[in-house]
Order: structure tokens, then sequence, then C-alpha cells
């Protein structure tokens, strides 16, 4: 189940109008259809958590990416330059996926970014530009300009043929099927896939001429199924030292981070329904909630509700929205408690939050999360420090609560020097320069 893409099973009619198409040299119609296909189903409930890769829609995009490079095959290719190339298909002020980003340009000397724009948004100004100009300061950002996804494939293809550039790597959205055509063919000694499969399925992921990359132990052995994949460990580079401050005779304020996307605010009658777990968390710490990260205006309608008609005071939700810096805000909360987004936990926010030191809670109330299918589950385990507390009822959360009370600063030294060993920039960089630059390890 696990490791088979769903949709030729569903969808046998669409794929074999693709692979017809495909024989006409329809690639402009076939990548457009692909893209739709993917942005429209990948977060649905039968393929988000559950299905990992698209090999029918890979395979023919490695096909198109065959015929798009030997006709640009004209330009005399001399030696490879000794230049990185980060292929992103649009970059944000929050998220993991930009961070990581910004954390591969860190290590290398000769980096362009290249933003493939698949959503065409740079129709919105020149604003749009100078927000990822600003991400990535001192290193030369070049936007795809508009077109049809077909257009912007050909100006990368032959961008990176001017450039030439020794590695690549690719750091494409699910849906984006720009950077895949363009390097999956081309002469680029290594081309770097760093997975954002991470519980749903996306292009790319199974082609074997990558370098795959993952960033659990979990995901790496699911996908060395299709292709040999190196795990490496999510980094974050510390630059605040301070810890979380503690004060046994005040109460436990919990944070929750992540956008609505990784919450339940739909199915009220589910045990993972956010306002309910939150709101009974708080009824046992009697402390104060803080959630980063967007809500939209009607779940703050629904969060509200939720607490009126339970009798509980809303004041003590306190909603930060998407900020900048996670640990700053973490350190600013007395004797706090980090919730792991449920039921699709994060993965950066997880570790920027262990280098405070900060408890961290496991919310486990959906009986169906020890399915094979529960990707985000099983990947989120898989890093997680052995002081993780549970929370799976609120009698037995009365118990942890009491136990967080008399360990609090034991538990503190344990998570940093997990976080120290395992996931700081210094402890991975090496591993990450072996990566990058080993070329023993290209495809």
């Amino acid at each position: 189940m696990l490791y088979r893409s769903d949709f030729d099973a569903i969808m046998p009619e669409k794929i074999k109008e693709i692979k017809e198409l495909f024989v006409k040299k329809e690639f402009s119609e076939i990548m457009s259809q692909i893209q739709n296909i993917v942005l429209n189903t990948f977060r649905l409930e039968g393929y988000h958590d559950k299905a990992l890769f698209l090999k029918e829609f890979d395979d023919i995009l490695d096909g198109i990416s065959k015929h798009l490079n030997l006709e640009a095959d004209n330009i005399d290719l001399k030696i490879n330059n000794k230049i990185t190339i980060l292929i992103g298909s649009e970059f944000y002020n929050v998220g993991g996926h930009t961070r990581l980003s910004r954390e591969f340009v860190n290590l290398t000397d000769n980096v362009f970014v290249i933003v493939t724009d698949i959503y065409n948004r740079c129709n919105e100004g020149v604003e749009y530009y100078r927000l990822f100009q600003n991400m990535f300061e001192n290193v030369p950002v070049v936007l795809i300009p508009p077109g049809s996804i077909l257009e912007k494939t050909k100006f990368l293809i032959m961008l990176l043929k001017n450039i030439n550039p020794d590695r690549v790597i690719l750091m494409n959205h699910h849906d984006d099927p720009i950077g895949v055509t363009a390097i999956a063919q081309s002469r680029i000694p290594k081309k770097i896939y760093y997975h954002h499969a991470d519980h749903n399925p996306a292009l790319g992921a199974t082609i074997s001429k990558f370098m795959h990359v993952d960033s659990t132990p979990y995901l790496a052995s699911k996908c060395s199924k299709y292709c040999s994949s190196n795990y490496l460990p999510l980094m974050y580079d510390q630059k605040n030292f301070d810890v979380v401050k503690y004060n046994k005779d005040q109460n436990f304020n919990t944070i929750c981070v992540g956008s609505s996307i990784k919450f339940n605010f739909k199915k009220s009658e589910e045990n993972d329904y956010y306002p309910k777990v939150i709101s009974e968390i708080g009824s046992l710490t009697n402390g104060l909630h803080y959630h980063i990260g967007a809500l939209a205006d009607s779940e703050m309608t629904i969060l509200k509700e939720y607490y009126f008609d339970h009798g509980l005071d809303f004041e003590r939700f306190k909603y930060l929205g998407a900020v900048n810096n996670i640990v700053e805000h973490i350190l600013r909360v007395n004797n706090p408690l980090f919730i792991i987004s449920f039921p699709t936990a994060g993965g950066m926010t997880l570790i920027e939050a262990l280098s405070t030191g900060v408890p961290l809670i496991d919310i486990r109330l959906n009986t169906n999360t020890n399915s094979d299918s529960s990707i985000s589950y099983h990947q989120s385990q898989s890093i997680l420090p052995s002081t993780t507390f549970q929370y799976i009822n609120k009698i037995d959360f009365l118990y942890v609560l009491q136990n967080i009370k008399d360990n609090y600063y034991n538990i503190v030294q344990e998570n940093i020097q997990y976080f120290l060993s395992t996931h700081a920039s210094a402890a991975v960089e090496g591993e990450a320069r072996k990566i990058l630059f080993d070329d023993a390890m290209c495809t």
C-alpha cells in the first residue's frame, strides 16, 4: 500500500490519456494536466498521509526530460563549473522547507537560487521577488519568467546549460514538475532531490537518476524501496543558546506550532479535534495556550464557539499567527510545554523547539495512528527523543504533568543534549557537506 502510486489504480483512463499525449509529444498539455491532478489530490483523504509516490507521472516527466534536453544539446558543454544551483517552487517567511533551503545555501560558496514560480505569483509585482532576495542574502536569485509550465521548463533547461553547474539541489513542491523535468535527463553530474514527499505523494520521488535525501530514518527506509536514499537529519543553526524558563510554583503554559492544515478543525466527533484537545489540556494545566502558525478567520470562529459552548475562557487562547522566529517566542513563555502538531506532526518546528529544551507532548488519541498508512505518525516517532511525553487521556496526563513538574530541568537538559548531538548544524554539517560535495556519492 505505501509504496505504490494510487493514481494508476483509480485513474487508469487519465493515465492512458496522458500516455497517448506523450506519443503525440503534447508536452505542454501533459505537464499542465499532471500539475493540476497532483495539486488537487495530494491532500485528499485517499492520498494524504497514505501515499508517497507518483511513479507513473515520474516516468512520463523523465521521458519529456529526455526529449527536451536532447533538443537543447546544441550548446558546446565544457567542464562543469563549480557552482551549486538550488531550485525551489517558491519560498516563505515561515516553514521548514524554506529554512532547510537556507541551510543548504549557507553550506556552499558558489550558489544560485532559482525559483520556478509554478503558480505564477510574480504577477503580484516586484515585492514578490524582493521577498526571495531578502531570504537569500548575498546569493543571486533568479525568478523564472511567466509562461506555461513547458515554457518555464525550457527556460530552466537553457539557463542550466549556460551556467553549466556541477550540482543541483531540487526542493520542489509536491505538484511542481518544472525542476524535475528540467534536470532528470540533464548532464549535470550531481542531482540531489530533497524529498518533499514528507507525508504526501510528490513528483520526482521515484526518479533513479537523482541522489535522494530524506529527513527522517523512517522515510529513508521507505523511499529506499524505489531508490537508494540517504538520511540527512533535519538541522538547525542555533543562534540563541538560552533555555526555557521554569518556576515550579506556577502553572504550565502550552505552545503549538503549525498552520491549520496540520490540525483537525472539521471532524468534531474525532478524538483529535483541535479545539477539544487544547481545551482539555488547558483545563488540566490551568495555564495559557499559545498557537503559532496561520489560522483562517473561520478556524478562529470555530475555536471561539467551542470555548463559549463549553463555558471556557477564550482569553486563555493566545493566537500569535505566523512568526519568523519560533525559538524566540518559546523562550518568552514561562513554564512552557510544547505540543507537537497533530494529527500531522511538523519537522523543523520540532527541531527548533528541541533546541530550547522545552518538554515535548505527543498527542496520541487517534486509534488509526499505528496504521502502516499513517506516514506522518511514523516519521515523527523516528526522530522524537526518549523524553517525549504522550497525551492519551485526561486522567493519565495528570500523572504526566506531575512527572514533568518534578523533573523539568532534567528533561530540558536531556532534550538539549539530544538536539546538540543529533540536529544542531554543527553536528549535521559534516554529513550535509558529504552529500553535497562528495563526488563519490553521485547517482
